[in-house]
């Protein structure tokens, strides 16, 4: 699967990485055997993996650091990064775009089985994963359970609150409202005016079927999945909660310079009759760390325990 060149990778770094080199690196197109050949000549056993959700499918690159560096030693500015090579990747192509892409079972499918390609002494040495998705695509999710409620179904990244219910044979009343409720609160131009954006998404959501009644909190394609990796066959989570990021936020209508939710959005929501806690609750820096995996995820695909998720980024 040929992603387009200009598509983004999820930020698989820790302070010693280099975003623009992972970058970089998934737009690069590197035979099977010269990655081997890479992975055989890094000095630093330590690797980070990165998975990029796209329409077409997803694809994952593993990223090895070369040069072994102190990591206190990254901390002086005089210390260069160490540098990155890319050892593995692998793609995945969804079944039918039209019902596969937005389906939240199939985004886990394919985040297990991607990595149950990856070579096993690679898995063991890893220290970082990340999952970055479409921008604007959503879910909502059962903040008791976790699931992904309204059918397992995401409004993608292209869904119009308007006019795609009218091409799926729905009523575009809910969408129509939630623009009214945009168009009197949000500044002008304001990006989470879009009929796309995930700030509509979730209104209209909410005028279908309350969300304060069903205990739903809306996830982005990547929050699901960091989601998912870090929940991963725990029993003992009282309530579900969402880290999402700056990037992935700015179609909700997140403050990237004040780094807060503005007075506008707040007014707004509780206007339409939502609360705050339907948002993410913990919006961190692309790039930054996030949390850790769960046990019972390590296990099951074989990093170690102690795994680390990283925040993501999207492709706007």
């Amino acid at each position: 699967m040929a992603l387009h060149p200009t598509r983004r990778i999820a930020f698989v770094c820790v302070r010693t990485v280099s975003l623009l080199s992972i970058a970089l690196l998934l737009m690069a197109d590197v035979s099977t055997i010269q990655l081997v050949c890479n992975a055989m000549a890094l000095n630093d056993g330590r690797f980070f993996i990165g998975f990029d959700y796209g329409t077409s499918g997803v694809r994952i690159s593993v990223a090895g650091c070369g040069n072994c560096v102190d990591e206190k030693e990254i901390d002086n500015e005089s210390i260069d990064q160490p540098p990155l090579i890319e050892v593995y990747s692998d793609s995945l192509k969804w079944k039918d775009e039209a019902t596969s892409a937005n389906d939240s079972n199939e985004w886990m499918n394919a985040l297990h089985t991607l990595l149950s390609r990856v070579p096993k002494d690679i898995l063991e040495s890893t220290e970082s994963i990340c999952m970055s998705g479409t921008s604007a695509s959503c879910v909502l999710v059962d903040r008791n359970t976790g699931k992904v409620t309204r059918g397992g179904k995401a409004r993608m990244y292209n869904y119009d609150v308007i006019t795609s219910p009218i091409d799926q044979g729905q009523t575009s009343l809910y969408g129509e409202k939630a623009i009214q409720c945009l168009e009197k609160f949000a500044p002008p131009k304001h990006t989470a005016k879009a009929r796309t954006s995930s700030l509509s998404k979730i209104l209209s959501w909410h005028f279908e079927a309350d969300l304060n009644e069903r205990n739903e909190v809306l996830a982005h394609q990547a929050d699901f999945l960091l989601l998912h990796a870090s929940t991963y066959g725990l029993e003992d989570v009282k309530e579900y909660k969402i880290t999402s990021d700056w990037h992935n936020c700015l179609k909700l209508g997140y403050d990237i310079k004040n780094l807060c939710w503005p007075s506008w959005l707040v007014n707004c929501i509780e206007e339409c009759g939502l609360t705050m806690s339907a948002l993410p609750s913990n919006i961190l820096s692309p790039g930054a760390e996030a949390t850790y995996i769960s046990p019972i995820f390590a296990e099951k695909i074989g990093l170690p325990r102690d795994t680390k998720i990283i925040a993501a980024t999207t492709d706007s």
